[in-house]
């Protein structure tokens, strides 16, 4: 397998099908997709690209980014997928925040959408970069824009990148700061891709349903590169239509026959809390192989709550497949095998880095609704060509049931960060650091949360992700209404809860929680927030420490409802 073999021999009858903002869908099969990546390929060439070069892609629609994703491949350049307006926010940051990506990446070449190569030229020259801003080829035209420029389709010649070049600069969901880009060469890439094929058991009938965008490591590698290379079906949805209508993405696996997915936990609550049981009348999910769960903390409510809505209708627990990644590993990690289902463990005390962890409890996820969110969930073993260790502070090997940092290595570990971010410390000895805290129980990995979303109190961790399950469904507030930050001012460690709610009783109990879990001396802060307040990535997981940082200087916008430092404050 390559990566662009499929250019030369595309699979007739078979393709991807894009939503349309009228309930339709458009069809795009695999030769148009490969005669399309031609043209960006040889429309590449003929500008002078030179093997090697950072090509970066600002495209929205999918057809058109696998046209540019395959055509820089095939040029021989090296991929950027950035996202567009809508994936960074719209308004006047965004032109500094794509300067920013650009800085990074090294760009010498773009290929965008038409409405936004004026943005793009802009953001080169502030970044002080000589970029060629191409756009990108549309259904009757093969050039940059300008009708009637010949351009040599080059599919019938690929000319990728191979073995140990970069084939692929991607950017990190960047939850702790900036987007990092990850350096991916064209061999961790294909084993990657190979691991994911081999762990779902894809074959030629399977249907590959999503909404997530393709510059994110799961929506591109997971729900997008790994069903083109099998030449299987795709359903593609944007993020805004998922958000409109998950009715819609949940009719892609009743109605149309996909069965495999994948989609962080947050997407699975929202589809169960907004979903009225009736909606699904006819639908059959029987088929649905595979659920990937990832990207974030994994939530026992949340998997029961939705395979209780869609239970009656023949969806298993079984299908889902909870699972660690990121982009340093190219994508997939760990996952849970196929058949058995998701199991939860509850854990007595307090967890700590080098200390053993106490089970006290062993359960399969079900489909109770109200299962309570004080439970981890196992996402599964290594995945082929992944070896994880759980290390020390030194870098030393911690045996089962200890918690420590999750290490990886195999042949997805990319080379390092890429341009002003590389090298790090985090890739040294082939080893990767990951800055995630976990523990193996079983043979399966149990993830607890980054270490740079926690705080350390009297010898304890306190996980940002942890807190927030712990927090959720005081008085009726959902998961993806709270966020927590931990951090440090000074020598005073603080904790702030924002909740997107308005002010209530729930209040109390969120300060009485955050304030026995943190004990004396740590400052509690609890504050309503509007749905703005709360910084995103591009893949929807809280941007924790430039949020910390606002809330620090005063800058976040709120109302505090209890402040432990304040006189007066009442007593959680």
């Amino acid at each position: 397998m390559s990566l662009t073999g499929w250019l030369t021999e595309p699979r007739t009858g078979h393709g991807l099908r894009v939503a349309t903002d009228d309930a339709g869908w458009t069809r795009h099969d695999f030769p148009s997709l490969a005669v399309a990546a031609g043209n960006v390929a040889g429309l590449l060439r003929a500008t002078g690209l030179r093997r090697g070069e950072v090509v970066s892609l600002l495209l929205a629609a999918p057809e058109t980014f696998l046209a540019g994703f395959f055509g820089v491949l095939a040029a021989g350049g090296v991929v950027n997928p950035m996202p567009p307006p809508s994936g960074l926010g719209a308004g006047g940051a965004y032109p500094k925040q794509l300067t920013h990506l650009m800085r990074v990446a090294g760009t010498r070449t773009m290929v965008v959408d038409p409405q936004l190569a004026g943005t793009a030229r802009s953001a080169a020259a502030a970044a002080g970069l000589a970029v060629t801003v191409l756009t990108a080829p549309g259904a009757d035209q093969s050039g940059d824009g300008r009708p009637g420029r010949p351009v040599t389709p080059a599919a019938d010649d690929p000319q990728p990148p191979a073995g140990d070049e970069v084939a692929l600069v991607q950017f990190t969901s960047g939850s702790s700061g900036h987007p990092r880009a990850v350096a991916i060469r064209a061999d961790n890439l294909l084993a990657n891709i190979t691991a994911i094929r081999r762990w779902l058991d894809m074959g030629a009938a399977d249907v590959t349903a999503t909404w997530l965008p393709t510059y994110h490591d799961m929506g591109l590698i997971g729900c997008t590169l790994a069903p083109v290379l099998n030449q299987s079906d795709i359903l593609a949805m944007r993020p805004d239509q998922f958000i409109r209508s998950p009715r819609r993405w949940l009719s892609c696996f009743g109605e149309q026959g996909a069965t495999l997915t994948a989609a962080p936990t947050f997407g699975y609550a929202y589809a169960a809390r907004r979903i009225d049981p009736d909606e699904l009348a006819g639908m059959d999910f029987s088929d649905w192989r595979a659920a990937i769960v990832g990207a974030e903390r994994v939530s026992r409510r949340t998997l029961e709550s939705f395979a209780a809505l869609l239970g009656p209708h023949g969806f298993r627990t079984r299908a889902f497949l909870p699972a660690y990644g990121l982009a340093e590993n190219t994508l997939a990690a760990t996952g849970l095998r196929l058949a058995p289902p998701p199991v939860a463990l509850r854990v007595a005390g307090q967890l700590r880095p080098g200390e053993p962890v106490e089970v006290i409890a062993v359960e399969e996820v079900g489909t109770d609704p109200s299962a309570d969110d004080d439970w981890l969930i196992g996402c599964g073993d290594a995945r082929d060509g992944v070896a994880v260790t759980v290390v020390d502070d030194e870098g030393g090997p911690l045996p089962p049931d200890v918690v420590g940092e999750i290490a990886l290595t195999g042949r997805s570990v990319a080379a390092g960060y890429h341009g002003p971010d590389g090298p790090d410390a985090a890739f040294a000895g082939g080893r990767l650091r990951t800055g995630d805290h976990g523990f193996l129980h079983d043979g399966q990995l149990f993830v607890l949360g980054r270490a740079g979303d926690s705080l350390k109190v009297r010898g304890r961790n306190l996980y940002a992700e942890d807190l927030e399950a712990r927090l959720a469904g005081v008085d009726g507030l959902s998961p993806e209404r709270v966020v927590v930050l931990a951090g440090s001012a000074g020598r005073t460690p603080e904790l702030h809860a924002l909740i997107r709610q308005r002010p209530g009783p729930w209040a109390a109990e969120v300060a009485r929680i955050l304030g026995r879990e943190g004990g004396p001396g740590v400052r509690i802060r609890v504050l309503s927030v509007p749905a703005s307040t709360v910084a995103r990535t591009t893949s929807g997981k809280p941007r924790r420490r430039p949020m910390f940082r606002a809330a620090m200087d005063g800058s976040l916008s709120g109302e505090v409802l209890y402040d432990s430092t304040e006189p007066g404050a009442w007593l959680p």
